[in-house]
């Protein structure tokens, strides 16, 4: 009799661990295979619109003058999916269409480092936004309206990576 529950509790055991080493095997991949198709996750911290740009170094650098310019500064962190095994570098953002822009002169969009990040680490970045434009800006519509994507980015994982 005792040898009779303790097979039967041993059968069922190795049930329960052949289901739970199916699930292992077999979820592995298909997590591989949904996050290969997922962006990374980007979310705001804050946004300021600094009034002073006597200083700045960008539009020092390309000789124009600051009376011209305003800029906003998105402050961001970039990361990958909870279950991601992906790591990401990042160069360059562009900025989508935008009605508001389409008035201004000249826009230019900064990134103030390149990024690296994965599931693990999180990068912050700050996104720095240069309008000109003889004309006021709604820069609070704009603020709200204005969507950014990644220009190019490199997607790796160990050894390997493939550009987007």
């Amino acid at each position: 009799m005792f040898e009779k529950t303790v097979i039967s509790i041993l059968k069922s055991m190795s049930a329960v661990i052949y289901i739970v080493i199916m699930l292992v095997l077999f979820s592995s991949p298909a997590i591989f295979i949904y996050q290969a198709f997922r962006p990374p996750v980007f979310s705001f911290d804050t946004v300021a619109v600094p009034t002073d740009l006597k200083e700045d170094e960008y539009l020092s650098s390309i000789g124009e003058s600051y009376e011209d310019w305003q800029r906003i500064d998105y402050k961001m962190t970039a990361s990958a999916g909870e279950f991601s095994p992906y790591n990401y570098k990042i160069d360059e953002f562009i900025i989508e269409e935008n009605e508001i822009l389409d008035e201004a002169e000249a826009y230019k969009l900064i990134l103030d480092e390149p990024l690296e990040f994965s599931n693990e680490e999180a990068d912050s970045f700050t996104l720095s936004l240069y309008i000109k434009s003889e004309e006021n800006i709604d820069l609070e519509e704009l603020t709200k309206s204005a969507e950014f994507k990644a220009k190019s980015y490199e997607k790796g994982f160990s050894e390997f990576s493939v550009k987007y």
